[in-house]
């Protein structure tokens, strides 16, 4: 049998099950709410709706077996929302003739057409339409635009039933991750996006795993009565490949990537790490208390070429701030001293210590080896006259 309802308001359909039979029929209804149906078998369209308004359909599952019977037919009708629908029949998978049209997490088949639409604002999310036939067919006299959004469908297999003002725009989900040398997410990087026109769509920043939000990227728009063959730039506008920059205040990185499914773009961008000083030494060897003696070291830095480093000194394993001094360095290159310390005496011990700065962090210190005062200046002697003159 068939279920018909008509001429009424505020009606909801749940937890229904048809087999063998013909299926739902709704007319000159508004506000309609259709929930758990399933039909298996039908001999008629799963359901169809007439001069019906403000439609929402969830979780139907429909299977017809005879021909020129559709899953779903709609007609003049206006504002249908189809989420979880699936369809499997031998004619057309939707038929819609319907004012704004949204269809989610669907998945339609059909050994005809799988959508056959004709209406103003048709939508597809996250969906999968496949078929013998067009995977859509688009009536342009009467479509404003139609919106495909990270669904899955034979673009080759898209058919324009007349020459027309609708706008076919294909598009999928994309983020950027960002992540330093060490696969740690970064947070607030700044991430432009521009499209195959050099058109900056998006400006964003990375949250503290490392991600921008999803954005809806578009692959192409199309805007003909003929197939859209995929290497074709007949009435297709490609907005792919996709450029992708990032940047922080030290580096900077880029991708190209063509968008034509969703994805997670993943960049690598260098960070600023504190730099190092090795090779701390005291270069002059063997040390008399008349040595001009000096102190080198090298500076290693992620980012800078030039940096800043720190010598002191201790003697007899005491801080003697009177030589510091602060010297800039060319980075990786052995650098030294410029104040050299002075009025020490025989036997004493020194050591050198230094740092370097890259103008945001500093290292940590680093020691030359120990080292000891071999020698002074011998005395000048003292001359006696003897006795006898």
């Amino acid at each position: 049998g068939e279920l018909f309802i008509g001429n009424s308001t505020n009606i909801t359909i749940r937890n229904l099950s048809f087999s063998d039979a013909n299926g739902v029929f709704i007319r000159d209804v508004q506000d309609v709410n259709i929930y758990n149906i399933s039909g298996d078998n039908l001999t008629s369209a799963g359901i169809l709706f007439r001069v019906t308004n403000n439609v929402n359909v969830e979780n139907v599952s429909i299977r017809t077996s005879y021909s020129n019977n559709p899953g779903i037919t709609a007609s003049s009708s206006s504002d249908h929302y189809y989420d979880h629908v699936y369809v499997n029949v031998s004619e057309y998978g939707l038929y819609i003739a319907v004012a704004n049209v949204t269809i989610n997490n669907s998945i339609i088949y059909s050994t005809g057409n799988g959508i056959y639409t004709q209406n103003n604002n048709f939508e597809v999310f996250n969906s999968k339409i496949s078929g013998n036939g067009n995977h859509l067919a688009l009536n342009t006299q009467i479509n404003n635009y139609a919106y495909v959004i990270n669904t899955t469908f034979n673009k080759s297999k898209v058919g324009y039933e007349s020459i027309g003002v609708t706008n076919l725009t294909v598009g999928y989900y994309t983020r950027v991750r960002v992540l330093d040398q060490y696969s740690n997410p970064i947070q607030n990087i700044v991430v432009n996006i521009t499209d195959n026109n050099s058109l900056k769509i998006i400006d964003t920043i990375t949250d503290a795993d490392g991600y921008t939000r999803w954005y809806i990227l578009e692959e192409y728009m199309q805007n003909n009565s003929q197939s859209y063959l995929y290497n074709s730039s007949t009435n297709v506008t490609l907005f792919t490949p996709h450029h992708f920059n990032i940047s922080n205040p030290y580096f900077t990185n880029s991708t190209t990537q063509s968008i034509n499914y969703s994805q997670t773009i993943i960049l690598g961008l260098e960070t600023n790490t504190a730099p190092i000083i090795t090779n701390v030494n005291i270069s002059t060897d063997p040390i008399y208390t008349n040595s001009n003696i000096n102190c080198t070291a090298t500076p290693v830095d992620n980012q800078s070429s030039t940096i800043n480093v720190t010598f002191r000194w201790y003697v007899n394993n005491n801080i003697n701030n009177t030589w510091n001094t602060t010297v800039v360095c060319t980075n990786n290159t052995i650098c030294h001293t410029d104040t050299y310390p002075t009025g020490i005496l025989k036997h004493y011990n020194i050591t050198c210590e230094a740092r370097v700065f890259d103008g945001t962090i500093y290292s940590d210190w680093a020691n030359s080896t120990q080292k000891e005062i071999n020698n002074s200046i011998p005395s000048a002697p003292t001359l006696v006259a003897p006795a006898d003159n």
